[in-house]
């Protein structure tokens, strides 16, 4: 079974590739020449894998995928049932005038009908066909050789209408019919469809999605919506919420941002983490805030940056000297007109008065300066704020407060750790920052039922006092219901590949290149596999074998065995 995406990954470009070839007897795609998985005889030969909770598509879209050769079209080719009865069950197949159709019914009722025009498949011929359910946008779509093509919508299905209960068949309707074909791929995933999925859909850029998709979001996934931040713990940085996306700031004098929270995850499923990062393309400002409760005491002074201003009951022309108002009002507005070098020259401040190098001055509410520095980045938080005044006034603070650095061209990265936070399982590639918004995705095996989910801006990345914007955090159980191809058969079995341990039995079918020769043909590769008792169901000839027993299936549904020793 393969326990990594990047396995997965390996199959979606082998698949892919089949797009490139209009002629199927000229594939070279591996599952093409290692030869059909199954022969299906459209008599009694099917494949079912029983109920089972990690079979559901009922409230998720799904994606469903088959490569098949279909040697005539005398009947239906089954792809895909789960049988309830007959007034509940779905069904994706290949109808006799060569149609593609899926059908829903539910309590009688049908409940998502939709089909192509007759004549897209032909008798003897490899297709790869598929279809992508999207509810909420009450459509459907096929797939033809990786092609989208027109989708006829009898009846449009929404979120509840399909049937959960029963087995998940291939080859079999679940009642009476049967299909003749040779089986080589197939996937069935649980999808979670983002608006720009769906339009992938109508466009036909969907083909990824029949290798990945991802079942209901799961704890802690934040769409940043709601001030969400209690959820997460900062080490070396601080994560504030603000106008629907998170901004978290790499603390002054720390050399590593973090952020994370533990996802619930079940033990062995495999889960999607992926989150949007943007950055800021230019530096912030600092300010500050001083508020006068009285008037300023005569040789009081204020101290901004480098510049220190000295008040005055009598003004003198030196630089730096303010006149004292008749009120405090009046006074500060004296100051702002100092800093700035407004009017009032001579009158209201020293002739000889120059500019403030660092900050410039308004009016704030009532008798309060606001000031905002006139250097950008976490330089400006150096600039001082200070005064003398004994009981006339203060600051808010001893510096200019609030600068950032522009954080463009940083990095960001989504690392996953066991809940000891020691273990790294999994990371994210690292995104460099733009001021658009970026997707970071990592896949994971789940290690225990609280894995974390760390967010961490790299030391050397950010300056102190940077900001990274974060938006849609989002966790995914990744929905694979079933997937399977030669590594997954033995005779007589079907074994799933995704995360359900719900195998497939094959009822009769005559399960075809199972065995794995080496590339010299000298040796060839037996498969493992247990049989149940020395009556369980096989074909004669088989041979498998485990740690323990080499198996051989000397007639129908009898079994032998020899042990395995050292030598």
């Amino acid at each position: 079974m393969p326990k990594t995406i990047d396995e997965q990954q390996q199959r979606a470009i082998a698949i892919e590739s089949l797009a490139k070839h209009n002629d199927k007897d000229t594939r070279n795609d591996k599952y093409f020449e290692k030869g059909p998985v199954l022969s299906l005889d459209g008599i009694t030969n099917k494949v079912a894998a029983a109920d089972d909770a990690d079979l559901n598509i009922v409230l998720q879209d799904f994606s469903m995928y088959r490569s098949v050769f279909v040697p005539d079209l005398d009947s239906e080719v089954i792809l895909w049932s789960k049988w309830e009865d007959a007034d509940n069950v779905w069904t994706f197949k290949i109808a006799t005038d060569g149609s593609l159709s899926f059908t829903a019914i539910v309590g009688a009722v049908a409940s998502g009908t939709y089909s192509t025009a007759a004549g897209i498949v032909e008798a003897g011929t490899y297709v790869d066909v598929g279809f992508v359910s999207d509810r909420d946008g009450d459509r459907g779509q096929f797939y033809y050789n990786e092609k989208a093509i027109a989708t006829i919508k009898t009846v449009e299905m929404v979120a509840t209408t399909l049937t959960n209960t029963g087995a998940l068949n291939w080859g079999f309707d679940g009642a009476l019919s049967y299909s003749k074909h040779e089986d080589y791929y197939g996937t069935l995933w649980n999808i979670a469809h983002t608006p720009a999925e769906a339009v992938d859909i109508v466009s036909g850029n969907i083909q990824t999605k029949w290798q990945y998709g991802s079942a209901d979001l799961i704890v802690p996934s934040d769409d940043c919506a709601d001030d969400d931040t209690p959820n997460w713990t900062e080490a070396n940085g601080a994560l504030a919420y603000g106008s629907s996306k998170y901004a978290l700031t790499v603390t002054a004098g720390d050399t590593l941002a973090t952020t994370l929270d533990e996802a619930a995850t079940v033990i062995g499923r495999t889960y999607r983490a992926t989150a949007l990062f943007k950055g800021i393309a230019d530096a912030g400002l600092s300010s500050g805030i001083m508020t006068l409760t009285g008037q300023p005491s005569d040789t009081e002074t204020v101290t901004i940056g480098l510049k220190v201003y000295q008040f005055q009951t009598t003004l003198t022309n030196v630089d730096g000297n303010v006149k004292i108002g008749l009120s405090a009002s009046a006074t500060i507005d004296n100051l702002i007109s100092a800093i700035n070098l407004d009017s009032g020259g001579g009158t209201t401040y020293a002739a000889l008065m120059t500019v403030s190098p660092d900050a410039e001055a308004s009016a704030g509410a009532g008798d309060t300066m606001d000031l905002l520095s006139k250097a950008s980045g976490v330089v400006a938080n150096l600039v001082a704020t200070t005064e003398t005044m004994a009981t006339a006034g203060s600051f808010a603070s001893a510096t200019l407060t609030g600068a950032y650095d522009a954080s463009v061209g940083s990095t960001v990265l989504i690392k996953i750790f066991d809940n000891a936070g020691t273990g790294l399982l999994a990371t994210s590639d690292t995104i460099t920052l733009t001021a658009a918004y970026q997707t970071a995705t990592v896949d994971w095996e789940a290690t225990e039922t609280d894995n974390k989910l760390v967010i961490t801006v790299p030391a050397d990345s950010v300056s102190d006092n940077g900001i990274v914007y974060i938006d849609e955090i989002e966790t995914h159980a990744l929905g694979c219901v079933a997937h399977y191809a030669q590594e997954s058969i033995s005779a007589g079995f079907v074994y799933d590949l995704s995360s359900n341990a719900n195998h497939g039995t094959a009822t009769s079918a005559e399960a075809l290149n199972i065995l794995g020769f080496a590339t010299d043909g000298s040796s060839f590769i037996l498969p493992t596999a247990t049989p149940s008792a020395a009556n369980a169901s096989g074909v004669k000839g088989t041979v498998t074998w485990d740690t323990s027993y080499i198996y051989v299936c000397t007639a129908t549904d009898t079994w032998e065995r020899v042990g395995i020793a050292t030598w």
